[in-house]
């Protein structure tokens, strides 16, 4: 289950602490504070340290550490164990069965432990969603990678949704860790730290620290391919071509998104990449869905010959296609000048040869890493990219792998710029573009040796530094910080603003609340749960009017005009006119911050205006529970009352390759 504790290790001698990490320290202990370090200077122990001081000032309470990707979860949890004075039970919380839990699990859980590790979006479930915790139960809340606290993350539903909304004399102390405080373009620099000091309720400190570790970057030039639209046609008809056999389950945009990341594939690692690409990624998921047909005595749509396998089957069709010769001409140069930079390193590294390769698209990750290892050695090249699109037991191995030594080169997505630590980590590879300074100072961060170089395939290394060094500029202004008391006055303004009758919803028994940001999730939950099913919420839960503006060149309106839900008297509707008169002349930006809406279409937000009448419905006619979750009731009737939504026949394949 998880959340249990591991068994106790035995604690090494702590690491003694730096002049700057003690200064840092007292901050937390005195007030809300984001901690803004370079990578690699000890923000971790500050948090470890600050751990100590609230459990041992309020031993009743616990703590709560926050990060933003369950590979981070282990991590930290052991650094907790390791170094905290007396951590007690650190429970580890990450993963999809975390959505299962309920109340009884989660008291259970807080009962057990001192400090719970877990990814902002499962306490986001527990603190907002199911309302089974409560912040008032903490003493410290510790946000790793605080930069991420902007928009509708779920850091923010923690801290505006349930920190916020808690009585100010019962908060728990707020401490946020980054390098790198803003997460997207430097414009606004200013403002953008007050709008994180504001969703934090924190002031940032930067203190000044002497460079003990100069990086070094690099640009790596390589030969243009000037032709790249004659091959690409080829490339991307071939892809169609090879999947065409399978036409009739695949969804009808599968083909066309497959030629276009497999013309991505060929431009980055090559023809053998490309190759790797169509067999092992979706020829491996073609062939086991054709497996899975067979099995129920399904017919199976083969290419000609039978079923002897897809990828046979995409071989003999590669080599008929080679022997035409179309693709003699095609030099991935990018890749070549890739494999001679490694191989410099390896000769010049020795045993210190240890790297990570960023990539752009989870679709380049295997090809790549099979290559390198093909070329340099078996097993020393693995991939790594985030939760949605690799298992999270294959990210573990391959992490676990590369920090003992078992594996030298990591091909990884962004989803490893933040957090992962490996202290033999000599060089870091970009390989495609990135397009914030946060990626470079956390990319560039991951190389943690005292000799590390950063190499730069697309960005300018002269320009990233530069633009680094006006955001550590702007952080380390405290002359630009929001006042203590500008920051209970904004807090007290945003709990008034935002507290009324109308929302958020509150279940008169107490649990969660429903809300414009997660009214969504419970609805659509609900109706799976209740339904049994998986479904398009488009065509099942929506009525959409749609009105030719003009034909050409073609513009449409589109109007929703009621809302659907099943319930044990069969299938409801809830119209456009009382949802209208639900609301009054209140609006979406009345009860919500303007910026965690910032990134939502206007289609997005209207529906969500909709879908929160009918989550409230749902709630006030009892088929939700207090948290938020179907009842027995609920579930029991709608399966008697309501008939099964209607699927499209069609296969989406993943991204990933396991």
């Amino acid at each position: 289950m998880p959340g249990r504790a591991a068994a106790p290790l035995p604690t090494p001698e702590r690491l003694a602490p730096r002049p700057y990490q003690q200064q840092a320290v007292a901050r937390c202990v005195d007030r809300n504070t984001i901690v803004n370090l370079r990578t690699g200077l000890g923000k971790t122990l500050i948090a470890v340290m600050t751990i100590d001081h609230f459990l041992e000032k309020a031993p009743h309470k616990k703590v709560m550490f926050l990060v933003p990707t369950g590979a981070l979860v282990p991590q930290q949890a052991e650094y907790c164990r390791a170094q905290c004075r007396a951590p007690g039970p650190v429970a580890e919380l990450q993963g999809p069965s975390m959505d299962t839990w309920r109340r009884d699990e989660w008291r259970e859980c807080v009962a057990a432990h001192r400090i719970l590790v877990g990814t902002h979006e499962v306490f986001r479930r527990a603190l907002v969603d199911a309302g089974v915790i409560a912040a008032d139960e903490f003493s410290l809340l510790i946000f790793d990678e605080c930069h991420n606290a902007t928009g509708n993350h779920p850091s923010v539903g923690v801290l505006r949704d349930a920190v916020a909304r808690t009585p100010a004399t019962r908060r728990p102390r707020v401490v946020g860790l980054t390098a790198s405080f803003c997460n997207a373009s430097l414009k606004n620099l200013e403002q953008r730290r007050r709008v994180l000091e504001e969703v934090m309720m924190s002031q940032i400190f930067s203190p000044d620290v002497p460079e003990s570790q100069l990086q070094l970057y690099n640009n790596i030039n390589y030969m243009q391919m000037d032709d790249a639209e004659a091959y690409e046609d080829y490339v991307k008809e071939f892809t169609r071509r090879t999947l065409e056999p399978y036409a009739d389950f695949l969804r009808d945009d599968e083909i066309e998104k497959h030629a276009r990341q497999a013309w991505n594939v060929c431009v980055n690692t090559g023809l053998p990449g490309f190759l790797f690409f169509l067999g092992e990624g979706l020829g491996r998921q073609i062939e086991e869905h054709c497996k899975r047909m067979r099995e129920m005595k399904m017919p199976v749509f083969l290419p000609a010959g039978g079923f002897r396998g897809f990828r046979t089957f995409c071989k003999e069709r590669t080599r008929a296609f080679e022997a035409e010769g179309r693709l003699a001409g095609f030099t991935c140069h990018k890749y070549v000048r890739l494999t001679e930079l490694l191989a410099q390193l390896q000769s010049d590294l020795g045993n210190a040869f240890c790297g990570i390769i960023f990539v752009e698209r989870v679709a380049v990750t295997f090809p790549l890493a099979h290559l390198l290892s093909v070329k340099f050695g078996p097993g020393i090249a693995r991939p790594v990219s985030g939760g949605a699109s690799m298992a999270t037991q294959v990210q573990k191995d391959a992490l676990e792998a590369f920090a003992a030594g078992r594996c030298q080169l990591l091909v990884a997505t962004n989803a490893l710029e933040e957090g992962i630590d490996v202290a033999a980590c000599s060089f870091v590879v970009r390989y495609d573009s990135f397009h914030t300074t946060k990626s470079h100072i956390q990319g560039s961060g991951r190389a943690r040796s005292e000799t590390a170089t950063i190499y730069y395939f697309e960005n300018d290394s002269a320009h990233e530094v530069k633009q680094a060094a006006r955001l550590r500029a702007v952080a380390a202004n405290e002359a630009l910080a929001l006042s203590r008391e500008e920051l209970a006055a904004r807090a007290t303004a945003h709990a008034a603003r935002y507290a009324s009758a109308l929302h958020p919803f509150r279940h008169p028994d107490g649990g969660g609340v429903i809300d414009i940001m997660n009214c969504l999730t419970v609805f659509y939950e609900y109706c799976q749960t209740t339904m049994g099913q998986s479904f398009q919420p488009e065509k099942e839960l929506f009525d959409v009017r749609r009105e030719c503006i003009r034909q050409y060149p073609p513009e449409w309106r589109e109007t929703l005009v009621s809302v659907k839900y099943p319930s044990p008297d069969g299938m409801q509707r809830i119209t456009l006119q009382e949802i209208n008169t639900f609301w009054g002349v209140k609006g979406v930006k009345d009860v919500i911050d303007a910026e965690r809406l910032r990134k939502l279409s206007k289609k997005d937000v209207e529906r969500r205006r909709c879908v929160y009448v009918a989550a409230v419905r749902l709630a006030r006619e009892g088929l939700l529970g207090p948290d938020n979750v179907a009842t027995p009731a609920a579930c029991a009737g709608v399966r008697a009352a309501c008939p099964a939504f209607h699927m499209p026949d069609g296969v989406a394949l993943r991204k990933g390759y396991s």
